[in-house]
């Protein structure tokens, strides 16, 4: 009996996650027999954007049931304006700080897959890639591993703790390969604070947004990488981004003692 009720609190999370990938490939597959039915032999970037956004939608588009279910058991709550610029403080700090770790550690110079992946990712244009990287991917992203994973394995496991660090884990291996692994683990992290703090997915989703489009448009003009990378000293970010940790953990565990 024991064994299972494991089994069908493991298939309780691991069940979004194979209906994300399932209407991700549907859509996938769709794609490509379009594709063959009008000759096209090779996917330039802006085709290969276009069909990995409406992948992806394609997943959110599956798990709409479960978003639906889980948001019965909980309110979101408002988020104030001045929070949405706080966010993007943090997030532009986190992001630029965490790029400048990786890039320091030299996983990215030992990692082919990191730079295939890279040069994918910016290789589509400036109006693609803010719609898939600012919009797309951040809701699709956070609805499936912090609103849904999140609280399915802290209700599982009776541990916020353990909700963040695993479905931060699994935010890395869905990345593919070491660096983005790595990177998208603490983000992750943060980004389920993000959520818990506020009570409303949206904060994750705006913090996870403006972080991606400040690397993207930091990979198209130059002159805003020279500034954030170069001029600005690493140390500041890391400084900044402290601040904001400790500020946000603090803030939420008194809050969570007050309301016991």
């Amino acid at each position: 009996m024991k064994r299972n009720r494991i089994a069908g609190e493991l298939w309780n999370i691991i069940y979004p996650i194979l209906i994300y990938y399932a209407g991700y490939y549907v859509v996938c597959a769709v794609g490509v027999v379009l594709f063959q039915t009008f000759a096209v032999q090779t996917l330039t970037p802006v085709w290969n954007g276009i069909l990995k956004g409406a992948c992806m939608l394609g997943g959110l588009a599956f798990l709409y049931p479960i978003f639906l279910q889980e948001k019965e058991k909980r309110d979101f709550q408002k988020i104030k304006t001045i929070s949405f610029f706080i966010l993007a403080a943090f997030s532009c700090c986190a992001v630029v700080f965490m790029n400048i770790l990786v890039e320091k550690s030299g996983l990215i110079q030992n990692s082919e897959a990191f730079q295939q992946s890279s040069e994918r990712q910016f290789a589509v244009p400036l109006w693609l890639g803010l719609v898939l990287y600012g919009i797309i991917a951040p809701f699709a992203e956070e609805i499936l591993f912090r609103f849904i994973l999140v609280n399915r394995i802290q209700e599982w496991t009776g541990s916020l703790v353990a909700g963040v660090l695993i479905s931060s884990a699994l935010f890395g291996i869905y990345h593919g390969n070491v660096v983005q692994g790595v990177y998208a683990f603490v983000l992750g992290s943060v980004l389920a604070m993000m959520y818990l703090y506020y009570g409303n997915i949206l904060a994750a989703i705006a913090f996870h947004g403006i972080g991606n489009i400040i690397i993207f448009l930091s990979s198209i003009y130059p002159e805003l990488h020279r500034l954030l990378f170069e001029q600005i000293p690493w140390y500041v970010y890391l400084l900044v981004f402290i601040v904001f940790a400790t500020a946000y953990c603090y803030r939420f565990w008194k809050r969570k003692r007050e309301n016991l």
